[in-house]
């Protein structure tokens, strides 16, 4: 690596242990000529222990248990009903190596690190400036730990009726969640050092001099429970004995999360500003918590009196009020005029219902997040005090073990939520080119709407006048970063595929696709080279373009070949000798 390197001069290979079991077992049960039932049960375990610098590894445990029922009830030769119920439990903790068996960050006696509950035990991440190859030089990353502990239960039952010249379709389903999930970033803090005290990143860091110093207030702590429901009715109407017509109906209703931890805490906005420094408090943020009376309620968090807080019922008793209108038409259309070729053409309304990860920020807030930065001239952060106000005077004008934050980076989903939905269509050519072979010409498109994206309503307006933190239009902020219905998308693509059964030896199945994919947003979380927000979250408009994932040509193949050589084949009928 060279003299002098400062990186990669000791390697060792460690082990990466993983440990699964898995069970399965179905039963079948013939109770009648007209009634069937199936039952499984199905049981997983995983542990994986992924090795890093001694003792700065990770831990991997999952568990799950599925159970399935199932009922086919045959009422008539033209009336089937099927019923299916399903339960699905899965746990899945994710923490450092050490969890569980040893808390570095109260032996080191860090002051501001918050006593922390056994599966957040670790060691602090360092980061020194030169030394540092996948974000930070030695101890633990800032992720987690992040466990969960979820329950979800559904019901389905789908009739199929002939009568005549249509096939009618009808069913639904209805399932309960339970989402529970414990975790937070920085819960051992973060300690960069730069070379602001000695000239020397190394230098400082030895001398304990930090230049930013990151930590949470505790762990976010969720209990999320949704009922939701789906119900649909299609019917095919064979209209001709070669042309089919399909119509459908879908309606889908899932509500958001409810926390019956009471954590939640989220952003009201009246206005959405676009200058610097607004003066009026009555355009500034509200920080919402769920339900009503104190804000601080269970929590030694306290925001700084700048801060607007409120507990009263304002934003709902979810924090995002729910959409009702989740109706999915379809339609569908199929023409085989004779045996050689045949036309289908289709569209539908489609949702993307709600997840919980992106709700599950908004429970960050109440756990707090602070974030202190030494001065440059004199600097006074240090492993000793790396944080200001604890143990001194501090804005809020607390005391441990109360914990006072300022400029609070706010974690926020929008309250007037839509549900997500994409208009997709299609058309397709099928042509018979002899006994064997087919070739496939399609076109399918599709325009989102309403998509979920991060952005910052805090962000900094360009100015030459004041700080950075002076020309945010909420400057008690830092980030007012929000996950709403801000982003569009638009995919059109062409189709080829040529199908050849197993003749004369040969069969081939080939496809190429030619493709463009835009929007404005290709995902809520950083995707492979995007970025988590906007250039310029005033101008949403400014981001569009290909989506990352955008793949213009993509061709793929499969062909068997059957050599003409051996018994029953034109050559070498027989062998040699």
């Amino acid at each position: 690596y060279g003299a002098g390197g400062l990186s990669n001069n000791y390697l060792s290979l460690q082990d990466r242990v993983i440990d699964k079991t898995q069970y399965t077992q179905r039963m079948d049960l013939v109770q009648s000529s007209a009634s069937s039932w199936m039952g499984r049960y199905s049981y997983g375990k995983e542990s994986e222990i992924s090795p890093a610098l001694k003792l700065n590894g990770t831990k991997l445990d999952t568990r799950v248990h599925q159970v399935a029922l199932g009922n086919t009830w045959t009422l008539s030769s033209s009336l089937v009903n099927e019923f299916r119920f399903g339960y699905n439990y899965f746990f899945n903790t994710f923490g450092r190596e050490l969890a569980f068996e040893r808390d570095v960050v109260k032996e080191l006696k860090i002051p501001g690190l918050s006593e922390s509950v056994p599966e957040a035990w670790g060691i602090p991440s360092i980061n020194i400036a030169g030394f540092s190859n996948f974000g930070n030089s030695f101890g633990d990353s800032t992720e987690g730990p992040y466990t969960n502990r979820n329950h979800a239960f559904e019901f389905n039952d789908n009739v199929s009726w002939i009568r005549g010249r249509h096939a009618f379709k009808a069913g639904g389903s209805i399932r309960y969640d339970k989402y529970n999930q414990v975790g937070n970033q920085f819960a051992r803090g973060n300690f960069q050092f730069q070379d602001i005290a000695t000239g020397y990143a190394f230098g400082d860091f030895l001398l304990g001099y930090t230049q930013q110093d990151e930590a949470s207030v505790a762990l976010a702590v969720t209990k999320f429970r949704a009922l939701s429901q789906a119900y649909y009715f299609s019917d095919t109407w064979k209209i001709r004995s070669n042309m089919t017509f399909d119509l459908g109906l879908r309606y889908e209703y899932t509500p958001p999360w409810l926390d019956k931890n009471g954590t939640l805490m989220n952003a009201s906005i009246p206005f959405h500003d676009t200058t610097p420094n607004v003066q009026d408090p009555s355009r500034h943020p509200v920080m919402v918590r769920i339900g009503s009376g104190d804000v601080y309620e269970g929590t030694v968090l306290r925001f700084a009196p700048n801060i607007q807080v409120a507990r009263d019922g304002r934003l709902g008793d979810r924090l995002v009020f729910d959409d009702k209108n989740n109706f999915a038409p379809r339609i569908g259309w199929a023409w085989n005029p004779n045996e050689k070729w045949s036309y289908r053409a289709g569209t539908g309304v489609f949702y993307m219902q709600d997840t919980s990860n992106p709700r599950f920020d908004m429970a960050r807030n109440l756990s707090g997040r602070r974030r202190d930065n030494t001065l440059l001239l004199t600097p006074d952060l240090t492993l000793e005090a790396p944080f200001r106000g604890v143990g001194t005077a501090n804005d809020c004008g607390v005391a441990p073990p109360l914990v006072c934050v300022t400029n609070v980076y706010v974690l926020g989903n929008m309250p007037n939520r839509k549900t997500p939905y994409m208009l997709q269509y299609l058309f397709n050519i099928q042509r018979e080119l002899d006994n064997s072979t087919a070739l496939e010409v399609g076109y399918l498109g599709s325009h989102s709407y309403r998509l979920e994206r991060m952005f910052d309503w805090n962000e900094t307006i360009p100015g030459l006048v004041g700080s950075v933190q002076s020309r945010k239009p909420y400057p008690e902020f830092t980030k007012i970063q929000e996950i709403g219905n801000v982003a569009q998308a638009r995919y059109n693509s062409l189709a080829l595929k040529l199908t050849r059964r197993l003749n004369r030896g040969l069969s081939v199945l080939a496809g190429y696709t030619l493709s463009k994919s835009t929007d404005n947003g290709s995902g809520i979380r950083v995707l492979d080279g995007d970025t988590l927000f906007p250039q310029n979250s005033f101008c949403l408009d400014c981001e569009w373009g290909l989506s990352i994932f955008d793949v213009r040509h993509r061709f793929v193949s499969s062909i068997l070949y059957e050599l003409p050589f051996g018994e029953g084949k034109p050559y070498a009928k027989t062998g040699v000798g």
